[in-house]
């Protein structure tokens, strides 16, 4: 976790692109280089490409809880409910403290009642 995640909640697309770019052409293959990536993706609601940059940060370093976590959301954002919750699980199971995995685990799971079950809302 570095500094794109400030980037993607201050929503400054372009300086979020500028260092994914950066950290792509110093270090192709650091899980961190893809994640940046991912959020840039992410902020231009390009979740499918952002959730394969997050593929392969998970290739890279398996254990990133916070990977883990991040395409959790992006899953959840393409509105794959049950794949996002299976993400934000792993991310617990990674890292039993962290706190965004459980919290999003718990936000969401209402959400997969309801689609497993076919209720409309």
């Amino acid at each position: 976790m570095g500094g794109e995640i400030v980037l993607w909640h201050l929503r400054k697309k372009v300086q979020l692109s500028n260092l994914a770019h950066n950290l792509h052409y110093i270090c192709h293959n650091a899980p961190q280089t893809w994640v940046a990536i991912a959020n840039s993706f992410s902020l231009q609601k390009e979740h499918q490409t952002a959730i394969k940059c997050l593929k392969r940060a998970i290739q890279l370093h398996p254990n990133s809880a916070y990977a883990h976590n991040l395409i959790g959301y992006e899953y959840i954002s393409e509105e794959d409910m049950e794949k996002g919750l299976d993400s934000f699980r792993t991310a617990v199971r990674i890292d039993p403290r962290h706190a965004n995995g459980k919290y999003e685990r718990t936000s969401y799971f209402p959400f997969l009642v309801f689609i497993r079950f076919g209720i409309k809302k």
